[in-house]
Parts: structure tokens; C-alpha cells; sequence
């Protein structure tokens, strides 16, 4: 992978991350009300374990996340590092074209 932010992950990953958290927190709302209606010990047993589930399924979606965090702060370093290549080299461009144009101007 080249240096800098990672534009095609980030666009074809985000998405699906934003999905995957709309469709999770669609369903433990669901579940909650589920569960304040529930009457019997069989089917809080039964939203217990679905709880559970949905608690795993939101620890691989934050891991996903900061996972794609840990790639844009890479990608940033990356582009600040050369953003600061580029500045000294400009800098030593204009000190070099002011010394020409002085010793231009002295002759």
C-alpha cells in the first residue's frame, strides 16, 4: 500500500461499518423493548443470549473501527512527513533563488 490516506478503504469500508452499526443498534432497541415486555424466564433466557450476541457483534465492529483509525493515523503520519520533505525543499529552493538573484544583481 502506498504512503498516505487510504481513500479506497475508507470508501468502500465505511459504509458497511455505518450499516453493520445502524442494523446493531436498530436491534438492541428492538430487544430492549422485548425484554420489558417479557413475561417468562425461558424467553429472558432466550433475549439474554441475543444480547450477548449483539455485545459481540459491536466489539468486532469497534475493533473494525479502530482498526480503520490505526490505518488513517498511519496514512496522516505518512502525508505529514512528506508535507514537512516538501516544505524544506521549498525552503532551500527560494534561500538558492535568492542567493542567484543577489549575485545577479552584485555583477
Amino acid at each position: 500500500m502506498r504512503a498516505g490516506i487510504p481513500w479506497e478503504l475508507i470508501l468502500t469500508k465505511g459504509p458497511v461499518l455505518v450499516a453493520a452499526a445502524s442494523g446493531l443498534l436498530n436491534g438492541s432497541r428492538r430487544r430492549s423493548d422485548d425484554i420489558a415486555a417479557a413475561k417468562d424466564v425461558v424467553t429472558l433466557r432466550d433475549q439474554v443470549a441475543a444480547l450477548a450476541s449483539d455485545q459481540q457483534t459491536a466489539t468486532d465492529l469497534l475493533r473494525q473501527v479502530a482498526d480503520h483509525v490505526s490505518t488513517l493515523a498511519k496514512g496522516a503520519e505518512a502525508t505529514a512527513a512528506r508535507a514537512q520533505w516538501a516544505l524544506i525543499v521549498a525552503t532551500i529552493g527560494c534561500v538558492l533563488g535568492i542567493v542567484a538573484l543577489l549575485i545577479s544583481l552584485v555583477r
